[in-house]
C-alpha cells in the first residue's frame, strides 16, 4: 500500500550505498560482520521494484508480505 511501513533490509557494502543514495541518512544502519542491517520507513509498493532492481546486493527481511511479493515477482519473471 501507499502507507509507509517499517522495512528491514540486509545488504552488502554496495547495497548500503544504494540505500543511502535512495533514503538519505534517515535510516538506521546496524553493521553485521561484512553486511549491514537497515531499518527504514517507506511505502511497500515502491520498495518492491526498488528491491528487485538491487536484489544482488539487498535482501528484504520484513515485512513478510513485501518479501513474499518479491519472491512471487522473481518466480513469475521471464528469467
Amino acid at each position: 500500500s501507499g502507507e509507509p511501513k517499517q522495512i528491514k533490509l540486509n545488504c552488502d557494502e554496495v547495497g548500503l550505498r544504494y540505500c543511502i543514495e535512495k533514503f538519505g541518512t534517515d535510516i538506521v544502519i546496524v553493521p553485521k560482520e561484512k553486511r549491514f542491517e537497515i531499518l527504514l520507513n517507506a511505502p511497500t509498493e515502491g520498495m518492491l521494484f526498488w528491491a528487485l532492481q538491487y536484489m544482488q546486493h539487498i535482501e528484504v527481511i520484513s515485512p513478510s508480505e513485501l518479501r513474499s511479493d518479491i519472491k512471487k515477482a522473481i518466480k513469475e519473471s521471464n528469467y
